[in-house]
């Protein structure tokens, strides 16, 4: 990869992943100030309003729970957070790939992931930043991973990479009765934590060449293919939709709710940019 090719794979997942976090929060935004503002009924929460949404943005954090030695706090962007550590560690991998041959990268990005774990014990940084820092070896590491062929004896594999994933966390969870979580900023026995999140990760890839293998699996795989449009949906339940959580006393009834509503929202969303997309290729082709 070239400088040129990195800039326009760098402005393609800025499109994928960062236009759509600005798109929620600014939504979101609007939903809250409206809501506020009828609680209120005048503008005095406005100052005390804008201040927290300039944090969220700012922080890009995916949880409220800040470090006690943290000055301030956060507040949580919600889903769409990890659109944006994904961004800045893809971008952040790729421009040290330019310049790092592979055993400095290996050893760089390890580095990266130590002083980030680090970091966000104590501070958690702009744009998650830390988390950025943290999660570089899992790209690091998918970027070979995408040479193994997951659909040689797949059944096999993934035996292998569960028992190997379930020992490991059990382990974790019996010393320490916790869990790898990114958001919060927990990452217990590390690096014990993110040789369990490979092994995971490997293991789903196999169970998904298995279930690829069955009739029912095609609305799974229809959905996977464009995960980020429901991702993008779904962000927006704990604002615009919060009331599908309460339609019933029965939370069964709450949740199969909530997933025909975004499954409907998803289709509708899919449409609309399936269109947008035709109606500006037929736009370029009459240009031309």
């Amino acid at each position: 990869m070239d400088k040129g090719e990195l800039k326009a794979k760098t402005r393609k997942s800025f499109m994928h992943l960062i236009i759509p976090v600005i798109s929620i929060f600014l939504i979101c935004l609007v939903y809250r100030f409206l809501t506020d503002m009828k609680e209120w009924e005048s503008l005095a929460f406005v100052p005390a309003f804008l201040k927290e949404q300039f944090k969220t943005i700012v922080f890009c954090s995916g949880s409220r729970n800040s470090p006690k030695s943290f000055p301030v706090s956060v507040p949580a962007l919600g889903i769409p957070w990890f659109c944006v550590v994904l961004f800045c560690s893809r971008t952040l991998l790729d421009t040290l790939h330019l310049y790092l041959d592979e055993i400095k990268l290996m050893l760089v990005s390890c580095v990266l992931s130590v002083a980030g774990v680090f970091i966000g014990k104590f501070v958690w940084l702009p744009f998650s930043f830390d988390v950025v820092l943290a999660v570089i070896p899992f790209l690091y590491i998918a970027l070979y991973f995408r040479k193994i062929n997951v659909s040689e004896k797949p059944l096999f594999k993934f035996v292998v990479a569960f028992v190997i994933w379930i020992v490991i966390f059990f382990v974790i969870f019996y010393m320490k009765d916790d869990y790898l979580q990114l958001a919060p900023r927990k990452y217990p026995m590390y690096p014990l934590c993110y040789i369990g999140a490979f092994f995971g990760t490997w293991m789903l890839s196999e169970l998904s060449v298995l279930l690829c293998n069955l009739s029912i699996s095609r609305p799974i795989v229809y959905l996977g293919k464009y995960s980020m449009y429901m991702l993008i949906v779904h962000s927006l339940d704990s604002t615009l939709f919060a009331k599908l959580w309460i339609v019933n006393k029965s939370e069964y009834v709450n949740c199969i709710m909530r997933l025909l509503v975004d499954t409907i929202l998803f289709l509708l969303l899919k449409k609309c940019i399936d269109f947008w997309k035709i109606t500006k290729l037929k736009s370029a082709n009459i240009t031309q």
